[in-house]
This record gives structure tokens, sequence and C-alpha cells, in this order.
């Protein structure tokens, strides 16, 4: 966050990333110190994955692996390659 907090203070407005992601400075909180930067964006990270994962299960007709508790990664991935898929 301080590099950002130093572009804005020099007058920028926008930082644009990979893939033309453009971050509109005035729309974060630049005052974070290192630490709570990362876990306030981590959750913020986290919560988007998640509900990315729920739409992507609940469109492929299986929303009872948004529900399953104690799956793993190799149990999750095995289940996705199992399943059949509307085309």
């Amino acid at each position: 966050m301080e590099s950002f907090s130093l572009l804005s203070e020099w007058g920028c407005d926008t930082v644009i990333r990979k893939n033309g992601i453009e971050i509109v400075l005035a729309e974060h909180d630049l005052n974070f110190i290192r630490s709570e930067a990362y876990a306030h964006y981590g959750n913020v990270h986290t919560e988007l994955c998640t509900d990315f994962l729920i739409e992507s299960v609940t469109r492929a007709g299986h929303n009872e692996l948004s529900s399953t508790d104690g799956i793993g990664n190799v149990e999750f991935v095995s289940s996705l390659e199992e399943a059949e898929y509307p085309r």
C-alpha cells in the first residue's frame, strides 16, 4: 500500500495492471499498514473467490458442492472431472 500511497500523493489517479486492469486509487484505503492491508485485502480476495466458486458450481448444476463440508482439493478436482456438464 505504501507504493500506491506515494503514487496518489504524486498525483496518480489510476494504476493500470496486467491485462489492462485499472485500479482507481480513490476507491481504496491507502492508509493501511502493510500487515493490515494483507489481512484486509486477503479477506476481500477470499470472499470474491468464494462467490466465484459458488456461482460456478451453481451454473454447472452442482449446488451440492457448495454445501459439502470437509472435501479436500483432490476430492474436489476428482468430482469435477467425473461430472457431466451441459454443452
